[in-house]
This record gives C-alpha cells, sequence and structure tokens, in this order.
C-alpha cells in the first residue's frame, strides 16, 4: 500500500501529583450491567477522562490544577502549557509521545519535543525513580514465536476464492463429527519444516472426544529415541495427554470466542465437514518437530500454528480442522503446549468468526480477515485466560513477554504494527491484558470475538456493549499508566473479572487472568532532553515512548514546546502544524 502524506500523532504528558498525605480513589462512575443471570458493576474511570483546551492569542493554555484525577488535551497549535494549583504539592512530570495512528508509521521528525521546562519550585529529582529494565539470561526460558499465517498470502488465497460456488448435497451415510478413524490410522500430513511446508507421515496416537492426535512418525519415541534427544520425540503417553487437556478446554474456550466452522471448500463446492473429511469435525492436533530446530542451542521455538488453507482447496491443504504443535516445546514446556494449543484454536474461531461462515454462507460484504495484530492479541489473550487452569508459572507465561520483549523494546513497535517476532507478540499482548484487566475480563474478550466488526471497531463495540464510555483510542492512550504508576486504579497490577463463568456438567471455571508482578513492569523510560527523543528513529502504528521531565513542589510547572520541522510539512499545508498532533496530560493527586 502506499504511504498517505499525512500522518496522526499524540504526545502524552503524564503528571503525577503526588500529595504529602495520601487519599484514596477519586470519583468514579459506577455502571450495573444485567447479563446471563448476574449483576455486573462496571467501573467507568471518569477522573480518566480527557478536557480539550484551546490556547489564548499567543499560543499559551493555563490550566488550574484542582486535585483527583484528571486529563487535559491541548491541540498542536499550543506553543506553551502551564499547570498551576493553589495548594502544596510534589509533581513527578512525564511525557509520552505516541503515534495515533492505525495504519502510518511516523519519523522523529514529524514529532514534537519538549523545548524547555521551568518550575517555580524546589526540585527534587532525587525523589524520583527511574525505571531501568532488569536484562534477562534467556538460555533457558521459553522464548515463544507461534507461526503467523502471511497475511498477503492469505489475502491472495481468499481473493482467488470464487463467488456463489455450490453446496454439496448432504451426505448421509456418515454421522456428523463422527471420526472415520481409529488410534493406529495412518496418513500423509503437510507439516511446517524448515524450508516451508513438506508432506510427513503421520500416525494417529490418541483418540479424544473433540480431538484427534497425530504424531509425525520420525518425531514419534517408541521408548527408545528418549536417548537421543529428549524433548524431540513424542510417546503415546503425551499425545494422550494432548488429547485429554484440548477436550478439557475445548468448550471452555468456545464459550469465551465462539465455535469454529465445520464448513469446507473442496473440489469447487462448499461441504459440510462431516461429509467429506476423514476426521469429521474434530479438530486435528499434529505434534512434531516445527521447522526442526529441536535442541537446547535454540533460543526461540516456532510453538505452533494455524494454517486456514485447510479449510479450502490448496496444495497444502490438509482438508479438515488442524492446528500443529512444537514436540520440543511440549516435551520441555508442556503447560505452555496446551497454552499453545488453545492460542491455535482461538486462532480457527477467529478464521471462521471474520471470514469463514460468511463466505460459506455467500454473505460476501461481511467477509473480512483480521488484521494480525489483533488476531494475535485475541490469541495471547486465550494463553493469558488459561493460565491459572494449567497453573503455569508466570516466567512461562504469557506475562513473561511483557518482562522479556516489552519493557526494553516498546517504543520501536506499536500496538497495531505487527513484525511477527517476539516483540510484535509482546506489544499487542501488552495492550490486550491492559485492556481485560481494567475493562471486563473475558465478558469483553467474548463480545469482542462474537462481534461483526473487525480489529480496532470490534474493541470499541465489545467495550460499548457491555456499558463502557470508552473506545478501543481512548484505552490504549492509557496504557502509559500502568508502566509509569504501576499499581494504580487503572494497571496491570490487578486481576481481571471472573463474572463471565463457563458451567456445565458440574465443571465450571471462570477466565482469571491474574495480576502481573511489578518487577514485570519496569519498562524504559527515557530522559526528555532532544537527543533522548530524536534516539527512536521511528514510531509505528500505535506506538508510543514514555519520558521523564522532573520532580518539583509547589504550584506551578511551565512546558515550552517545539513546532515539528517546517518542511515535513510542505505537503499537507505549507507550514501549518497538522492537527492530528495532539498532546494530552494526565494528572494525579495521591
Amino acid at each position: 500500500m502506499k504511504p498517505s502524506t499525512k500522518f496522526s500523532f499524540i504526545g502524552l504528558l503524564i503528571i503525577n501529583f503526588i500529595l504529602c498525605s495520601c487519599t484514596g480513589i477519586g470519583n468514579l462512575e459506577d455502571f450495573l450491567f444485567s447479563g446471563s443471570g448476574n449483576t455486573i458493576k462496571i467501573q467507568q474511570y471518569e477522573d480518566f477522562k480527557i478536557q480539550t483546551l484551546n490556547p489564548d492569542s499567543s499560543g499559551t493554555v493555563n490550566f488550574k490544577y484542582t486535585g483527583g484525577n484528571q486529563a487535559i488535551e491541548i491541540p498542536s497549535t499550543v506553543k506553551k502549557l502551564v499547570i498551576k494549583s493553589d495548594y502544596f504539592y510534589t509533581i513527578s512530570t512525564y511525557f509520552a509521545k505516541m503515534n495515533s495512528s492505525s495504519n502510518q508509521n511516523i519519523t522523529n521528525s514529524e514529532t514534537r519535543y519538549i523545548t524547555s521546562k521551568s518550575s517555580n519550585s524546589y526540585l527534587l529529582n532525587n525523589q524520583l525513580e527511574f525505571n531501568t529494565p532488569e536484562i534477562q539470561n534467556q538460555s533457558n526460558q521459553l522464548n515463544r514465536i507461534i507461526w503467523h499465517e502471511d497475511q498477503d498470502e492469505l489475502n491472495r488465497r481468499l481473493a482467488e476464492l470464487p463467488k456463489n460456488p455450490p453446496i454439496a448435497p448432504k451426505n448421509f451415510s456418515r454421522s456428523a463429527g463422527r471420526s472415520a478413524l481409529s488410534v493406529g490410522s495412518t496418513k500423509n500430513i503437510v507439516f511446517g519444516v524448515a524450508n516451508g511446508y513438506e508432506k510427513r507421515s503421520a500416525t494417529l496416537r490418541a483418540l479424544g472426544t473433540n480431538c484427534l492426535v497425530w504424531v509425525i512418525d520420525s518425531e514419534y519415541d517408541d521408548g527408545t529415541k528418549t536417548k537421543i534427544n529428549p524433548y524431540k520425540y513424542i510417546t503415546t503417553s503425551k499425545a494422550k495427554d494432548m488429547a485429554n487437556k484440548f477436550d478439557e478446554i475445548y468448550e471452555i474456550i468456545q464459550y469465551v470466542y465462539g465455535v469454529e466452522s465445520d464448513k469446507i471448500y473442496k473440489n469447487n463446492q462448499i461441504y459440510d465437514m462431516a461429509d467429506i473429511c476423514d476426521s469429521g469435525t474434530k479438530v486435528n492436533i499434529v505434534l512434531g518437530d516445527l521447522d526442526e530446530d529441536a535442541s537446547d542451542s535454540t533460543n526461540s521455538y516456532k510453538t505452533g500454528y494455524f494454517y486456514s488453507a485447510d479449510y479450502m482447496s490448496s496444495p497444502k491443504s490438509n482438508y479438515g480442522k488442524y492446528i500443529y504443535i512444537d514436540s520440543y516445546v511440549f516435551n520441555k514446556w508442556g503447560n505452555s503446549a496446551y497454552e499453545t494449543a488453545a492460542h491455535e484454536f482461538q486462532h480457527m474461531i477467529n478464521f471462521s468468526n471474520n471470514y469463514w461462515n460468511f463466505w460459506t454462507n455467500k454473505e460476501y460484504d461481511k467477509a473480512k480477515s483480521s488484521e494480525a495484530w489483533f488476531n494475535e492479541m485475541m490469541s495471547v489473550l486465550a494463553e493469558d485466560m488459561l493460565q491459572s487452569y494449567f497453573n503455569t508459572n508466570d516466567n512461562e507465561s504469557s506475562k513473561s513477554r511483557i518482562k522479556r520483549q516489552f519493557t526494553d523494546s516498546y517504543a520501536n513497535y506499536g500496538t497495531t504494527y505487527w513484525a511477527g517476532d517476539l516483540e510484535s507478540y509482546a506489544n499487542v499482548y501488552a495492550y490486550g491484558a491492559f485492556l481485560a484487566r481494567n475493562f471486563g475480563g473475558a465478558r469483553l474478550i467474548n463480545k469482542i470475538s462474537t462481534s461483526q466488526k473487525h480489529n480496532e471497531e470490534a474493541i470499541t463495540e465489545g467495550l460499548q456493549k457491555i456499558g463502557y464510555n470508552e473506545t478501543f483510542e481512548s484505552v490504549w492512550k492509557k496504557i502509559p499508566i500502568a508502566f509509569i504508576y504501576k499499581n494504580e486504579d487503572l494497571s496491570l497490577m490487578k486481576n481481571a473479572p471472573t463474572d463471565f463463568i463457563y458451567s456445565k456438567n458440574g465443571k465450571s471455571y471462570s477466565y482469571p487472568m491474574t495480576s502481573f508482578p511489578e518487577d514485570y513492569l519496569n519498562a524504559s523510560i527515557y530522559d526528555c532532553n532532544k537527543y533522548n527523543f530524536t534516539a527512536i528513529k521511528e514510531y509505528k502504528t500505535r506506538g508510543f515512548s514514555m519520558h521523564r521531565l522532573e520532580s518539583t513542589t509547589n504550584s506551578e510547572i511551565s512546558v515550552s514546546l517545539s513546532k515539528p520541522y517546517e518542511i515535513n510539512f510542505a505537503s499537507i499545508g505549507g507550514g501549518a502544524v497538522n492537527e492530528n498532533e495532539k498532546l494530552v496530560f494526565y494528572m494525579r493527586e495521591m
């Protein structure tokens, strides 16, 4: 896509006013939501709403801080902001630069910076905590890369699908959902290897109620292979473990995300899988050495994938519901492999909800594949929801992505920017984890997943359906609060709501997404001088960086701002400051 000449940018200045004596949380509007037999209390975070203020003729905004939590937005024409108060405060000041565009990166030369700052008070820089991320030894830790289907390839394949294909007549010779296979059955399965995809012989080693577990024959352990490599090979016992665990979580995941499609396109017709697939409507889980890298010397592992080609005619299709899990990761970090199965199952449901159900029902105008960042965020949240179910420790859970990859690299990424690496997963998860813990937990994820809207619009609709006065963007603007102030009302150091409960046949699960340890949130917070601003070369879509100014005590602080370099605006108004560039100040009293 050719980039637009326009861009959007938001700078977020976060001002922490700390009273010498602490007070409680400010005024918060509550909303009672009734649904599924429960009355749910919705916290609206009214104190964090943003006022928009315009400058006077000199380009100055004067704001009187009156205590509590306050936030203001000033337009890009502002040259100076003066915050005053009638009381004695300790003021700790932060500045975060944010790119509010969802589809365009911006360079640092297109952003504003602080030209000067002053206060009529005593400087208290020695009281300012500067967070320096801890560098982790990752040699024996799990760095999970989940294969993500190439978006361009997916779009090409979907574009090639015909309109109005015939629906095959129903075949009543096989009961819906019943598999024609049994343990010991063999077949060739297209599988992800080091150089792409190849057909590999596989044997069915375990049969579950909702799944079939296959093991690639070259990675099967008949009792002698563990001496060669204790992690590469899969025993029958491990295959049975996978079948049992997936059966346990199958409906738990569906209750939040929806139900995967049972339709397949083959031989130029749409069929029910029960009529044409040898595995019927069951989910096939294929275990093998993905990317052929099973070794302790490998620092990151491709742990699994879902491939939508399995739902349609393609040389790479296995024709049915398939997810693929790495044998090395399963053997070494078993719980993480179960979470990966949940991650991939969400991708299958997402593909069904957003595209396949509409296409097979011939509602072509509604069929649209999710953007990669959104799809991966929803899948990592599935891992998050099941961490407690599998009793996975934090250091091997999705939380570890924030500690290892987000805290020291976030400024070079963005919420809607996707590069397919470890840092991309961490950045999309940071938004999802913050969203879930503060705005509705699994109930919200359910509304987002089952929405007929997509990406940012689905998140906005989900928030508003359960009663929040929020949008995707209004939540996104608040993320720096979780890393600057940590244990605050809007925080990652809190549990998500657990009022959305799966309950069937005496089994229940409330999808707990638990608090992050404080030391996982030590994100880099940069100095505010121009050098550190320009050290970040480019702000990716929905990206931001956080900067500290100073700590002061007394009643006034003044900040002067530059205009972006005039030459960068020649194509959008002959030197005028772009109106999409905004600054938001967040003020807090403690």
